[in-house]
C-alpha cells in the first residue's frame, strides 16, 4: 500500500451488513498461501487489514467511523 494512501472505507448500515472478506482480502490471502504462508483465509487476512488500518468499515454513525465523526454524538470525555 502506498504510504498516502487511504484506507478502504466501506460504510455498512448495521453490523450484518458489515462484509468478513473483501476482493483485496481475497488476492492477498491467495499470493501469501503462494508464498508458503499457512492459516492465510481471507477472513483472517481481512482482520489483519482492519487491525492495521488498511481498512476501515466502522457502521454508519459509529463514532469511531471516520464518516461518523462529525454526526455522531460526543461523550464527555472522549
Amino acid at each position: 500500500m502506498h504510504p498516502r494512501a487511504r484506507p478502504g472505507a466501506r460504510r455498512p448500515r448495521t453490523l450484518a451488513d458489515a462484509p468478513v472478506s473483501t476482493p483485496e482480502s481475497d488476492a492477498l490471502s491467495r499470493r501469501l498461501a503462494k508464498a508458503g504462508f499457512k492459516f492465510v483465509g481471507t477472513t483472517i487476512v481481512y482482520a489483519f487489514m482492519q487491525a492495521a488500518g488498511l481498512m476501515d468499515d466502522h457502521v454508519v454513525g459509529c463514532r469511531r467511523s471516520r464518516a461518523g465523526q462529525d454526526s455522531a454524538p460526543r461523550r464527555r470525555g472522549s
